[in-house]
């Protein structure tokens, strides 16, 4: 039986080779026709003239049909619906976007050199939990036996039990920074909080509402939970690391609090063009000076995350220094809130001048608080009025 096969097989062959063989007979010489003009010339040799054969045009065309095929196929995809919905994806991730490269505000500084008026960085902390971290833990648990399904359940489990820590971390972390308490909070309220925003798969959901000054966002950042574990000798980034988003803002910082609060002067809101204006004092009168220049800048979508690329760098404000002493100013507010205080008056004005050369070294103007008698506090720059 094995024997007919064999010879059967070897039949076929043959007749497909002879059927091969016919073809190329056949088709050979319409072959040679058609690709004559395009692929044949004329050569000169030593024997004389004759033909040969040159396939670099053919091969030239073909890649050349294949290119103009993938540029019709992706014409075609683009304008589909298909091809509609990547590009509202693209708009919506990637495109460019023009921002404002702010100036930081100059610091008044008192007649040692101090800073009695200063802007510095804060931060605004979120929690990610739509990060690609997280991912895993919002698939539906496999179920099947496969070694897959075994690997997709222990990264899950893994996952969620290195958030379970993180989140326990963070809270000791934040208590110690913040002293909860203080603020009428406690860690389980801060971990429930989180832990429900982990269910509603928030983004950017607020570690607390309070801000994060440049020294505290250093310490967070090289904390457990944020900082790099070491695995095998080598850093890899812990969870919570990647699901952090820091917003930086700027704010006015007064060291001295209320004293010569009227004549430093407060600012405005940030309003036209995002930068704060003086709106009393010598935040005003100096405002030009302060406030420094706009630079410009673009924000870019590059390896999975934003970058910010500065075009043209902003100008920071100018300092500006005072002949204010704020050791003197606290005596003066002092003994003057003393005399108001026993004579009941309504106000009271003390500008103290240093008689050789003018300079005016502390300014306090206090007026009685409206419905509370007794107290005293800094309203109207009486003295410059």
């Amino acid at each position: 039986m094995w024997s007919k096969v064999l010879i059967f097989l070897q039949q076929l062959i043959q007749l497909l080779r002879n059927l091969r063989a016919w073809l190329w007979a056949r088709l050979s010489p319409l072959l040679a026709r058609l690709l004559a003009p395009f692929c044949r010339y004329e050569v000169e040799t030593l024997k004389g003239r004759r033909l040969v054969w040159d396939f670099y045009p053919l091969v030239m065309a073909g890649f050349t049909l294949l290119f103009v095929a993938i540029i019709i196929y992706v014409i075609r995809f683009s304008y589909s619906s298909e091809g509609a919905r990547y590009r509202a994806a693209a708009e919506r991730v990637q495109r460019e976007k023009r921002v404002q490269d702010l100036p930081l505000r100059g610091s008044i500084l008192a007649s040692d050199e101090r800073p009695v008026a200063v802007t510095t960085p804060v931060y605004r902390l979120g929690l990610d939990f739509l990060s690609e971290p997280l991912k895993v833990l919002y698939a539906p648990l496999p179920t099947g036996k496969t070694h897959q399904d075994s690997l997709e359940r222990a990264k899950y489990y893994t996952t969620r039990q290195e958030l379970d820590y993180g989140l326990d971390r963070l809270a000791v972390l934040i208590d110690s920074i913040y002293d909860l308490k203080a603020h009428g909070l406690s860690r389980q309220q801060l971990k429930a909080r989180w832990r429900k925003g982990l269910e509603q798969r928030k983004r950017g959901l607020p570690v607390i509402n309070l801000d994060v000054s440049y020294q505290q966002y250093q310490i967070l950042m090289a904390s457990s939970p944020f900082a790099p574990k070491i695995i095998k000798n080598k850093r890899v980034p812990s969870l919570l690391s990647k699901m952090i988003i820091s917003t930086e803002r700027t704010k006015r910082i007064y060291p001295f609090g209320s004293l010569a609060y009227r004549t430093i002067g407060q600012l405005q809101p940030s309003g036209e063009n995002n930068i704060s204006k003086g709106k009393s004092g010598l935040e005003l009168r100096y405002d030009y000076l302060l406030r420094g220049r706009i630079g410009s800048a673009r924000r870019v979508y590059y390896g999975n995350s934003y970058r910010r690329i500065v075009d043209e760098p902003a100008l920071d404000g100018a300092d500006i220094v005072t002949n204010l002493d704020m050791d003197i100013q606290s005596i003066v507010e002092h003994a003057l809130r003393e005399q108001l205080q026993q004579l009941e008056a309504e106000s009271g004005t003390v500008v103290l001048m240093e008689v050789k050369t003018g300079k005016i070294v502390a300014i306090s103007n206090l007026e009685q608080v409206k419905r509370s008698p007794g107290t005293y506090s800094e309203s109207v720059n009486m003295a410059m009025t």
